[in-house]
């Protein structure tokens, strides 16, 4: 089985899907870890070997002096995005987040656009006025095979994802299954932080070797509505 890879699936927009690797923590790649702590392996050159794709760490390093003061500076929060959460963080201020969950664990990724332009996603923790349900995680453990039953079944769990998501999973779910579970190159998924040499494999050729393995999962939707399934496979 792959060890530390980052697949990810863009819907919709496979022209525009973005390349991420996440920082691995127990033969996983999503971590927890603090802003600061964060903020300050990045500031220290501190980006470990083992932990990012060659690729990818040459490019934090080289976007360091940009990343550290996007994070810690002032200014409108742009950099930081928030997966699956009702909070209203577009308008917030950088300082003023950080003074008040410095100190929080939070998932996290890296991520790498066809650009270069690296950005932090932050997969934030509900506000404390949320309800029980909007305090239930959108981080999910899951089979592939699980996860495309609970899509083709339309069985998407109003206590796993925000309304505005559910809506959007929902009206592209036709869309979703046959880009899963068709046999054709493998063109929407992309494998990073991989010593694999091939560039394409047959997705039902993936689910076929994958279909038991258990998968971290979350999906997010942008502000144009465009549906992203990140795929965080565990190592051995």
């Amino acid at each position: 089985m792959l060890k530390f890879v980052l697949l990810i699936l863009l819907l919709l927009t496979p022209q525009n899907s973005i390349l991420a690797a996440a920082g691995a923590k127990s033969g996983q790649d999503a971590m927890r870890a603090s802003l600061n702590e964060i903020i300050l392996e990045l500031s220290d050159n501190q980006v470990t070997d083992t932990r990012y794709s060659d690729a990818l760490r040459a490019e934090i390093k080289r976007q360091r002096d940009f990343i550290v003061p996007t994070l810690t500076a002032a200014g409108p929060l742009k950099s930081l995005t928030f997966l699956d959460s009702t909070q209203p963080a577009p308008d917030r201020q950088v300082d003023r987040f950080l003074a008040e969950h410095e100190k929080t664990s939070f998932e996290w990724t890296i991520s790498q656009d066809e650009e270069g332009v690296v950005t932090l996603l932050v997969l934030a923790p509900p506000h404390a006025s949320a309800t029980p349900e909007e305090k239930r995680t959108a981080l999910a453990g899951a089979t592939l095979t699980e996860l495309i039953g609970e899509l083709r079944d339309g069985r998407i769990a109003e206590t796993r994802y925000s309304k505005p998501l559910i809506k959007e999973m929902k009206n592209q779910r036709d869309f979703i299954i046959p880009t899963l579970a068709a046999a054709g190159p493998l063109k929407t998924l992309k494998f990073l932080n991989s010593t694999r040499s091939e560039a394409e494999q047959p997705i039902h050729q993936f689910l076929a070797e994958h279909e038991a393995a258990k998968f971290m999962w979350t999906v997010s939707v942008n502000a144009k509505g465009v549906v992203t399934l990140l795929i965080m496979q565990p190592g051995n």
